[in-house]
């Protein structure tokens, strides 16, 4: 018993330093990506990429990183510190899809972050490090996921499996999609849905105002 409580003691303190790392990251971000997305520098033609037959334009941004898994800073080099050579680089593709106003101007109406490329494959601990990056990726989208399509291409996106707060894995096509409509259409309880990844907040705000729609 005191074995069981010790591995478990072990694998919610790990959860909890993931936790805080990837809030580190969505903090820094949240500061930084609107910033460095207006500067000329960034890299405006970085292909399209297909999420399920959603087709997103893509911008590069380049990041660096700890060995931690820390974002520690973003934008071209010629634009930043020298100190930010010691780190590891990466980049981040961000994917838009755009639809034109009542005024006939372009607008985004999707914003994800579609893929993360990384350097430091050989920190010694690059597995743990690229799991807390692809988690940033999931929980950025995840928060900026303004439809049901938006939340769907978030959960597509991530290259990891997804757990409940007791650790069960969760399937996505078979059993999270399906729940997520139906909590979105107000047709089941979002406590049915984890709180992991900020998904049932998302989820619930997407209900309201699925709702708030339905109701004029």
């Amino acid at each position: 018993m005191n074995a069981n409580r010790e591995v478990l003691s072990s694998s919610e303190a790990l959860e909890n330093d993931r936790d805080m790392l990837v809030s580190a990251n969505l903090e820094f971000i949240g500061k930084r990506m609107r910033q460095v997305l207006s500067q000329k520098s960034v890299g405006g033609n970085a292909g399209c990429r297909d999420v399920n037959g959603r087709k997103f334009s893509c911008a590069g941004v380049n990041f660096y990183y700890d060995n931690r898994g820390v974002i520690v800073e973003m934008g071209n080099i010629q634009n930043l510190s020298p100190e930010v050579k010691k780190y590891n680089k990466g980049t981040i593709r961000i994917g838009k899809i755009f639809n034109k106003d009542e005024k006939g101007q372009l607008v985004d109406i999707s914003a994800l972050i579609t893929d993360i490329y990384l350097s430091g494959h050989n920190i010694p601990n690059f597995t743990e490090v690229s799991l807390i990056i692809e988690r940033t990726k999931l929980q950025y989208n995840i928060a900026h996921s303004k439809t049901v399509e938006d939340l769907f291409s978030s959960l597509d996106l991530y290259e990891n499996k997804l757990y409940d707060s007791q650790g069960r894995e969760l399937e996505v096509q078979d059993y999270l999609k399906p729940v997520i409509i139906k909590v979105v259409q107000g047709e089941s309880d979002p406590r049915f849905l984890t709180s992991n990844y900020g998904l049932r907040d998302c989820v619930i705000k997407l209900r309201d105002k699925f709702l708030q729609g339905k109701a004029k």
